[in-house]
């Protein structure tokens, strides 16, 4: 019999490697004819990157001159002086070469009649900003920024380009250097599979960014063969057959920002054998793999039928798991309500709150609010029509809502063998006198978890719309309340929902379905907070708070209703450190504001626990986007 085994398993296997086999000799001869049929797809696809690569890199460097300009142009009409103003350039340029990227070398410009300069550098005498290419190219672009005619410095021999802007007083003109050196590493890459060659040149034939760097600052327009193939290219995009150097070249070309052109060139031959080569090379690779398999599926053999025996068990038992929970959320949500779902939300806020002031640790705290949350899941069983019944219920009628203590016990039973969320269902109607439903326990008899739950039910039912009346006013319910204590209450948890109300002058722990939310703003930069202002201070829903001060902020947060704070990093000595303060008091969302983009990780925000992260320069419809995701 094992023999009969071993000789089908070994056929099986080599008919399986001899079918993989013709398919992947089908699917390589297949590939290589795609490839070189569409080989100028492939060097479009190159192309593309990195002419996105350089207008990404051009226009982040227009987003700094702009929010460097809207800054400069608000201390303008601040009455700032020129010295005031040089001076923040010279804070900002450090800033920028320090935490956005090293290759933004300074900015420089003419303010107030004076020319101001981020780096420290004096024209000599006879400098005449107004006369330089960096002013002339401004004032032609009417206060929009433009690119500036690259040129190579003198001293680094690192091609640089600037991006200007004139500002509102039609005088003023900001400007920021850049070196080329991560274009120069981009396109030191660009080819095809490892093949070919890329350059850049502006509109002068000026090569600003060439894989031979020697090639750098050179006029292409000076030299026939390359001013010939300049001259060849048409339109924006082009791709196009040229001879150089008497090889057969394929040339692919996209123009950037009407300035600057990107052009990869390789030769045909090597192109092709490229291809050639790394068929070959998967061809071996997918014969060694084959290889590998064999002699793996050889060892696992004998234990294939006790692994397959395993994984049975496992998945049919993972398939039970999966069929009692899915069965429980089913009865669940098939008999929710929008009045039980918000019901049972603010339950499970007050109760966690009251678990916190009682002085509960976190994991404790967690236990009791999703007690709350689940307290009434037994509702399911009762008819919708006797919840929502306007007047007063029958004996029946109570007979079916007291039931549903009961109902929910057994119902969540099935996924909590014990603990709080059962005690808290089934008895979070009892009342401390004794005269409460089912058993009619008093006193430390029922269980902490449904004494709390019970204040906090009994207390979301008096603020909130009921079927038959609108939600109580505070004052009457705190009264209710008070006169529960000992009777229908535990006197110390009834004492800190009261206390709990007493601190709530406003009235928000109640149902609201409109209410105006709050957002604390916290940055040191006034910039960043009258931006965030602008964004929402048309909108009626929203009340902005600001404060540039990290002290203001902790007072703000224990002072304010807060529904989410908005925090810039730097004011955080411990972002994580902060997140989990805020955790163990508050259910707020956290978004944070990152300035260095490049230092990003998402696994240290992840860990960090913060709900969202936004970049600066803050973009307005990005940050609406996630703030209306998180609250609304």
């Amino acid at each position: 019999m094992k023999t009969n085994e071993k000789r089908l398993f070994f056929t099986t296997i080599v008919v399986t490697l001899a079918l993989l086999a013709g398919f992947t000799v089908y699917n390589f001869v297949s590939f290589y004819n795609n490839a070189v049929g569409n080989v100028e797809a492939v060097g479009e696809n190159a192309l593309a990157y990195e002419t996105e690569q350089l207008t990404s890199y051009l226009n982040k460097g227009m987003d700094v001159l702009k929010v460097t300009s809207i800054s400069v142009e608000y201390m303008i009409d601040e009455g700032k002086s020129a010295k005031d103003i040089e001076r923040f350039l010279v804070a900002e340029s450090q800033r920028y070469m320090e935490d956005i990227d090293e290759n933004f070398t300074g900015i420089y410009g003419w303010v107030k009649g004076e020319y101001v300069d981020g780096i420290g550098w004096v024209p000599d005498a006879d400098y005449v900003a107004k006369e330089r290419e960096w002013y002339v190219s401004a004032k032609k672009g009417k206060g929009e920024a433009v690119i500036v005619s690259p040129y190579v410095d003198a001293q680094t021999h690192t091609v640089m380009i600037s991006v200007s802007r004139m500002l509102s007083d039609g005088d003023s003109v900001i400007s920021l250097d850049i070196a080329l050196n991560e274009i120069q590493e981009h396109t030191s890459h660009l080819g095809i599979y490892n093949s070919g060659y890329g350059f850049i040149v502006d509109r002068s034939g000026m090569v600003v960014a060439h894989r031979n760097i020697e090639e750098l600052g050179k006029n292409y327009y000076e030299n026939s063969e390359m001013a010939g193939l300049l001259n060849a290219v048409s339109g924006e995009h082009s791709v196009f057959d040229y001879v150089i150097g008497g090889n057969k070249c394929k040339v692919f070309t996209n123009t950037v920002m009407n300035d600057l052109r990107v052009v990869l060139v390789i030769e045909n031959a090597k192109l092709f054998s490229a291809v050639r080569a790394i068929l070959i090379r998967n061809l071996i690779l997918c014969l060694v793999i084959f290889g590998a398999i064999l002699v793996f599926s050889v060892f696992m053999m004998k234990r294939l039928r006790e692994t397959t025996k395993n994984e049975q068990r496992y998945r049919e038992q993972l398939k039970q798991q999966n069929s009692d929970f899915v069965k429980t959320i089913v009865r669940i949500i098939d008999a929710k309500d929008r009045y039980t779902n918000g019901h049972s939300q603010r339950v499970a806020n007050y109760s966690r709150e009251i678990a916190r002031r009682l002085g509960k640790n976190a994991e404790e705290q967690m236990q009791i609010y999703y007690a709350g949350l689940l307290h009434d899941v037994g509702k399911i069983r009762v008819p919708k029509e006797v919840i929502n019944k306007p007047g007063r219920l029958s004996e029946d009628e109570f007979k079916q809502v007291k039931i549903h203590t009961v109902t929910g016990y057994y119902i969540l039973k099935e996924i909590y063998k014990e603990g709080p969320i059962l005690n808290a269902a089934r008895f979070h109607h009892e009342r401390y006198d004794g005269r409460g439903y089912p058993m009619g326990l008093s006193g430390e008899n029922i269980p902490e978890v449904a004494r709390i739950v019970g204040v906090a039910d009994a207390y979301d039912a008096m603020a909130s719309d009921r079927s038959y009346r609108k939600a109580l006013p505070q004052a009457t319910v705190r009264s209710e309340i008070e006169m529960g204590r000992s009777g229908q209450f535990d006197p110390i948890i009834a004492d800190v929902m009261l206390d709990m109300i007493d601190d709530d002058r406003e009235y928000t722990m109640r149902q609201a379905d409109n209410r105006v939310k709050t957002i604390l703003a916290a940055d040191e930069q006034i910039f960043t907070l009258r931006m965030i202002n602008d964004i929402f201070g048309e909108n009626s829903d929203y009340n902005i708070i600001g404060t540039q001060r990290r002290e203001e902020l902790f007072t703000l947060i224990e002072e304010t209703n807060a529904d989410l704070i908005v925090v810039e990093e730097t004011l955080l000595d411990d972002v994580k450190a902060f997140v989990e303060s805020i955790r163990e008091k508050y259910d707020i969302p956290v978004v944070l504001l990152v300035s260095d983009k490049e230092s990003l990780s998402f696994s240290e925000l992840s860990e960090a626990g913060v709900t969202d992260f936004v970049t600066k320069p803050i973009s307005s419809y990005v940050f609406q986007e996630i703030i209306h995701g998180i609250l609304d």
